[in-house]
């Protein structure tokens, strides 16, 4: 799974996950850059919780994998996060209140 800072405003996003099992910890990452990790094949590493952290603002969001063949990309924005399905648009979907 990769997730990738497309905050507009060339603004730095705080990023931090984690799933049942494993904490990936807290990763800072300038606009245009990416965080990856490998979810393995245990079922309970496919949905991870997370924070999305910019100017002060927090946002959470929980990001899923479908199967561990077919693993899911995301791209940040301020208005929610994007799930890319290449070579279909993006599945987008807005902050949470």
């Amino acid at each position: 799974m990769n997730v990738t800072n497309y905050l507009e405003g060339n603004l730095n996003l705080t990023l931090h996950c984690k799933s049942k099992q494993r904490d990936l910890g807290v990763q800072l990452l300038h606009h245009g850059a990416s965080f990856g990790w490998n979810s393995g094949f245990d079922i309970s590493e496919r949905q991870y919780y997370c924070s999305f952290k910019w100017n002060s603002e927090p946002h959470f969001y929980d990001l899923n994998l479908a199967s561990c063949n077919n693993p899911f990309n995301w791209y940040i924005t301020k208005s929610g996060p994007c799930r890319v399905l290449s070579p279909s648009p993006a599945d987008c979907d807005s902050w949470g209140i």
